[in-house]
């Protein structure tokens, strides 16, 4: 299976990144974010942005091209067998 993708996602995924910086930038500015955030940033707030950039991922493939968005990268289940033989391999 090929991935699908092109640097066009690509470059709107760059300018939802730039757009979540600007946000987090902003709300330093009119502070709803201390300054500190930025340096040693809140566990919540890694998260919002783990989530919201994953999400974001998902909704440009799955607009843009009309397939699941897991398929994108050649990703999928793993197979039983390989599951299987990972857990007899030595540490």
């Amino acid at each position: 299976m090929e991935p699908y993708w092109s640097y066009e996602d690509i470059g709107v995924f760059l300018f939802v990144l730039v757009f979540l910086a600007a946000a987090v930038g902003l709300s330093v500015r009119v502070l709803f974010l201390r300054p500190s955030e930025l340096v040693t940033p809140s566990l919540a707030l890694q998260n919002f942005v783990i989530i919201f950039l994953s999400v974001s991922l998902y909704l440009i493939l799955k607009w843009r091209h009309h397939r699941p968005g897991d398929c994108a990268f050649g990703m999928g289940w793993p197979r039983m067998s390989s599951t299987a033989l990972s857990h007899r391999l030595p540490a």
